[in-house]
Formats: C-alpha cells, structure tokens, sequence
C-alpha cells in the first residue's frame, strides 16, 4: 500500500512540472511572437508614414504654386494657404518624428537614413526645414515680388525634384530594413515552433515515459501477485481434508 502511495505522489508531482514547464514555454512563446507581431505593425506605420513625406512635398509644391498663381491674378487664395500651413506643419512634424527616430539607439530606423538626413552630400532633414519655411512664408505673403522669389528658389522642378528623389531614398531604406526584419521575424518563429516541438518530445521522454514504466511494472507485479494467490488457493483446496 505504501508502494502505491508513493507511485502515486510520484506521478502527480511528475505531472505538476510537466504543465508547469509547458505553460511557461507557452508564455515565452506567445510573449515573443505579440511583441514580434507589433514590430511587424510598426515597421508598416514607418514604412506609411516615410511615404506621406514624399506625397507631401509634391502637395505642398502644388498648393505654393496654385497659391502663386492666385496672387499674379488677384484672386482669393485664403483655403489655399491655410492648406499649405496644414500640410507644412505635418510635413514637418513627421520629419522631425523621423528624424529623432532616426539618431535613437533604436534597430527601427537603419543607420543609412540618419546619413541621409544629417550628412554630406543630402542633408536631407535641413532641406525639409528650409522648404516648410519657404512654404509657411509664402502663405503669409500678398506680395507677388516675394511671391515669384520663393517659388523660383524653393517650388521649381529643378528643387522639388531632388527633393522627392532623397526622399525616395529614404522610404526604399526603411522598405529594405523592414524586409530584412520581416525575415529575421520568419526565422525566429520557425526556430520557436521546433523548439516548443522538441520540448514536448523531451517531457514526453523524461517525465512521462518513466511513469508508464513504473506503472507497467506495478501492474506485472500485480498481475503476478494475484496469479501466485490463484495457484496458492487452488492448491489449498485440492489438498484440503474433508470431515
């Protein structure tokens, strides 16, 4: 009897770290994969917020010269400047979003971007300064002199060009990066899966085949004991005297 209780507390304590090592590797792996799966989202909003800088240069070029245009013709301009400080406050605020990005000890953002933004030959992100300045100070200007000399320094193909194409850097950058994480991602999920996998073939070896061992051989024992009283009561009666 006390072989039996102790084979019993055997087998629930050898249950108890089988769950518990089981939840935990099913923590750490659900863990992994949510924060792997909110880099991954993310990357996306980097990737989406990069590209609206390139749309909004183009929009902000189009509004200064459709805002340029009016002036030349005495026609009301006041939605269309009030456009280009929306959309030049934006563009800024994303850059220096970026930008700060960019300079952190962070892996969202590679190295390739702060070399754009900050060094020889682009420094991309004082050009985006001097271009939301020009935008915002031909929005307060009626002076059509003024007016012309803006555009011909700042909204001419010859300047917005350029502009778009380092921006276009910027955004191919980012892509490469993201991709290169998505994959690194990939991989990391592969190797999670087989070592969850590996795992429960070990519990299954280390804990769980010796219990059904012990069982096996309690059972044999049983079976033995219970086949030897057999033979002891059959000989018992056979031999027993009659009154």
């Amino acid at each position: 009897m006390t072989e039996i209780k102790i084979l019993e507390k055997n087998i629930k304590l050898r249950n108890i770290i089988a769950v518990s090592l089981i939840t935990i590797l099913i923590f750490i792996s659900s863990f992994t994969l949510i924060i792997l799966f909110k880099g991954n989202e993310e990357d996306a909003k980097l990737i989406n917020l990069s590209g609206s800088q390139r749309m909004l240069s183009q929009k902000i070029a189009y509004l200064s010269l459709l805002h340029h245009q009016n002036l030349t013709s005495n026609l009301d301009s006041s939605t269309i400047k009030e456009a280009i400080q929306t959309s030049a406050n934006l563009f800024l605020k994303n850059q220096n979003f970026l930008s700060e990005l960019s300079v952190t000890q962070s892996d969202t953002i590679p190295k390739e971007v702060a070399d754009i933004y900050f060094n020889a030959p682009h420094y991309l992100n004082n050009k985006i300064k001097r271009y939301v300045y020009n935008a915002r100070k031909l929005s307060e200007t009626s002076d059509t002199q003024l007016a012309n000399e803006i555009i011909i320094e700042q909204f001419t193909p010859q300047v917005v060009d350029p502009l778009l194409i380092e921006l276009d850097m910027v955004v191919k950058s980012i892509e490469q990066h993201v991709n290169n994480r998505i994959a690194y991602s990939q991989k990391l999920k592969i190797v999670i899966w087989v070592f969850m996998l590996v795992s429960f073939v070990l519990f299954a070896v280390v804990l769980l085949k010796p219990i059904h061992r012990v069982i096996r051989e309690n059972y044999l024992e049983v079976l033995t004991a219970k086949q030897r009283s057999a033979e002891l009561s059959f000989a018992m009666n056979k031999h027993a005297i009659v009154y």
